[in-house]
């Protein structure tokens, strides 16, 4: 079974609009293991453009929080593309209704996305950390949470498919 605890995703979001959202999806994924790494914390003062090639390059996927900001972005274009090159899967999560058009539709189809609310709710929460595990599960399997983690009992109903393992 796929754990997702110890995957490391690169947050790609409109850095002047989409904040509260990211850093409300970051708990949510911190939460459960995944490591995030985001521009506007973990930028150390070098060159942005290769620091984010490498974030990109060191991650296991993309986690792309689609708004109207960030549809418009060059730079999450650009890290979309980065991710392409790399043959990482991006999971787009619309937080305003946006859906792909243009140049991002490239990257990203309407099919792939997921609309979550912001905060992000218990349900939504399951709901991503099930897309996320499907996304990097070799052969389809599905993410699991061992039975002693804290989130565990707040996986909602409708991501049953989140497959829960005693801790060995």
């Amino acid at each position: 079974m796929n754990d997702i605890g110890g995957t490391q995703v690169f947050i790609s979001y409109s850095m002047s609009h989409d904040t509260a959202a990211m850093e409300s999806l970051v708990a949510i994924l911190e939460g459960v293991g995944v490591a995030c790494w985001r521009a506007r914390a973990d930028i150390d003062g070098g060159d942005f453009a290769d620091q984010i090639a490498a974030a990109i390059a060191g991650s296991d996927a993309v986690v792309l929080l689609l708004s109207e900001h960030s549809s418009q972005s060059k730079i999450v274009k650009g890290e979309l593309h980065i991710a392409t090159l790399e043959g990482l899967p991006v999971l787009p999560l619309s937080i305003d209704g946006t859906m792909p058009a243009g140049g991002l539709a490239l990257y990203v189809g309407p099919s792939d996305v997921l609309q979550i609310d912001i905060p992000v709710s218990p349900a939504d929460s399951g709901r991503v950390i099930f897309q996320l595990g499907a996304l990097l599960a070799p052969g389809g399997e599905y993410p699991t949470l061992s039975a002693s983690h804290p989130w565990r009992k707040r996986i909602c109903a409708d991501c049953a498919r989140v497959r829960i393992v005693s801790a060995a």
